[in-house]
């Protein structure tokens, strides 16, 4: 152990010193308390930060049902009816629902929605107040990949599956974010 105390007393006098003065047990303790307890509190901030940020997203609440009606041709047609409510005391800006159905060719397709009531763009939901979208045109009432999209008044985007009630990875989100908007 004798060479290692040497190579340091070496890098040491490289630096100008005669040897390093690693002080009392003490004094480590002391220094290895403070710097945890920084990082205690500064991992203590960032949590609080977060809740605080999921609770705003959490004030968004959103209900499904299907509706059904009869076609001309005498068969049913379902409607899918999303129902969303800010519970928060803050506004939401931008609403969008995105979901999967199958097109004309049956083929898997993509369809981003404003929430818009009534506007070309997305319009923000204000405290306490709901929206509605009706989405029509699905064969039967099976529940599609369907996702709310949202942003919260600090800008940070959020995805919700609705079928699970939980938010998307930054990841999975960025995909669906990429999608553009299609009208069915």
């Amino acid at each position: 152990m004798q060479w290692w105390a040497s190579v340091w007393d070496g890098i040491a006098k490289f630096f100008g010193y005669e040897q390093w003065l690693w002080g009392s047990a003490a004094e480590w303790l002391g220094a290895i308390g403070t710097a945890g307890a920084f990082l205690f509190g500064f991992l203590l901030l960032a949590r609080d930060r977060r809740k605080d940020e999921q609770q705003h997203a959490d004030a968004l609440t959103v209900a499904i049902r299907w509706e059904t009606g009869s076609s001309l041709g005498g068969g049913r047609t379902y409607t899918l009816v999303v129902y969303m409510h800010n519970a928060s005391d803050r506004p939401i800006p931008v609403l969008w629902i995105t979901y999967q159905r199958a097109d004309a060719k049956g083929t898997p397709t993509w369809y981003r929605l404003p929430v818009n009531q009534g506007h070309a763009e997305p319009v923000m939901l204000d405290p306490r107040k709901s929206s509605t979208v009706r989405i029509g045109g699905f064969d039967g009432p099976e529940l599609p990949v369907i996702y709310v999209e949202f942003s919260d008044t600090r800008g940070k985007q959020w995805v919700r599956d609705i079928r699970t009630n939980e938010y998307l990875s930054d990841n999975k989100a960025k995909k669906v974010l990429a999608v553009e908007s299609k009208y069915p």
